[in-house]
């Protein structure tokens, strides 16, 4: 019985693997000579909520670029017209010891933003690094599924259940056909 309980939950992680727990780990951008890593707070803001996004600066060892100057704007996008794109924000930042800056901000409107950093780096270039940024409507649903996904996963779970009753099947098998060895001690008088 502990072998099918085990079969099943093995089979039910490889089948579904735990998407809904994730951990937000920041998202990692490079520019020539820097890493930027972005955290953003909440992951999934609504209008009205204010944001705070923390951006990390770093070289290519990942040692921090402190006391870097730079500046960051903020851009209201349109998809497919950079033409109409607006700029809502523009805000010079210096990174503290640990090459760490932030922005907080509350959006009024749904849509793309971008966050974009541009700064000078021990080498005096100029460098470019940009971030996105979706505000949603309360109500409105974080992640929009489709129905091929969903399908998906009955087919998953459909299989997923087929390999384990094989596998069951199979042991069953072995175990009756299996041959029974007894370990009979006799005492002679």
């Amino acid at each position: 019985m502990k072998i099918i309980i085990i079969l099943l939950f093995l089979t039910l992680c490889f089948v579904f693997p735990l998407q809904q727990l994730s951990a937000h780990a920041g998202v990692l951008k490079k520019s020539d000579d820097f890493f930027v890593t972005f955290y953003q707070s909440p992951l999934s803001p609504l209008i009205g909520e204010e944001v705070k996004i923390t951006f990390v600066v770093t070289d290519t060892e990942y040692k921090p670029h402190e006391n870097l100057h730079g500046t960051l704007k903020l851009i209201d996008t349109y998809y497919g017209d950079e033409s109409r794109d607006k700029i809502i924000l523009t805000k010079p930042f210096v990174t503290d010891a640990n090459g760490t800056s932030e922005l907080a901000y509350t959006f009024t409107k749904q849509n793309f933003f971008s966050l974009e950093l541009q700064f000078t780096g021990y080498e005096e270039k100029w460098q470019h690094i940009d971030y996105l940024i979706q505000p949603r409507q309360a109500g409105q649903p974080i992640i929009e599924t489709k129905k091929t996904e969903k399908n998906n996963d009955i087919v998953l779970f459909l299989s997923g259940a087929v390999v384990t009753l094989g596998i069951m099947r199979i042991l069953q098998i072995k175990r009756t056909t299996s041959p029974v060895v007894k370990n009979s001690t006799s005492k002679k008088q």
